[in-house]
């Protein structure tokens, strides 16, 4: 499937689903990294909210709701014409059969409309040229040429409290969580052709698929 990259790391407008006025919940996190210096449109879609009442096309769909009303936001995006979401929710293989079942339909889910999905169970894309903090993570690093990859949140986390005491910075920030749609061979031929990215760093706990 060809990769929506562009709507991904470099959305016009982004959607915040799952938005929370809850402080210490993702929901409040996301909101307040993206909206604090992302420059482009940002829409907060609450509980009671639908993607489909938005009038404004979306490029990128952040998603923090519960595990099984998640595939039906894909649907709603997918049908809206959203091209890149990443899906922060966990609760999906990682969490037994039920959960890969529902993982299952996402991936088909991205084939059937094109939209490229990090995630789910992730922490999110940062991409520090453009102010885009699309993550829960605390900090936004400095812009530099180093691309860093990861399956596990917990080390983005701390890899990023870390290059600020080296002063180094990053072309983009990837928590690839599940890899259900999107992995490590996909972004590492995207990074190959990125004029922004010198070099990729990465973390992988697993490999399913060899380039």
């Amino acid at each position: 499937m060809i990769q929506n990259w562009q709507s991904l790391f470099y959305p016009k407008s982004i959607a915040i689903v799952g938005a929370s006025e809850k402080i210490g919940s993702v929901g409040y996190s996301l909101v307040e990294n993206i909206t604090s210096t992302f420059k482009g449109k940002t829409f907060l879609i609450h509980r009671e909210d639908h993607l489909k009442d938005i009038a404004d096309p979306v490029d990128l769909a952040v998603v923090a709701v519960p595990a099984p009303i998640v595939t039906s936001i894909v649907e709603e995006a997918g049908a809206k014409g959203v091209k890149a979401m990443i899906i922060i929710s966990a609760g999906f293989k990682e969490a037994g059969v039920e959960g890969a079942l529902k993982e299952k339909e996402i991936v088909q889910l991205a084939n059937h409309y094109g939209m490229t999905i990090i995630g789910p169970n992730c922490l999110g894309v940062i991409n520090p040229e453009i102010g885009m903090n699309a993550s829960f993570a605390p900090d936004m690093p400095s812009f530099g040429g180093a691309a860093f990859v990861s399956q596990s949140g917990a080390l983005c986390t701390a890899v990023i409290d870390y290059a600020k005491h080296l002063n180094l910075g990053f072309s983009k920030f990837v928590s690839i969580g599940n890899k259900a749609c999107v992995d490590e061979v996909d972004l590492f031929d995207y990074f190959a052709s990125d004029a922004k990215t010198r070099v990729v760093l990465a973390y992988i706990e697993d490999v399913t698929r060899i380039p």
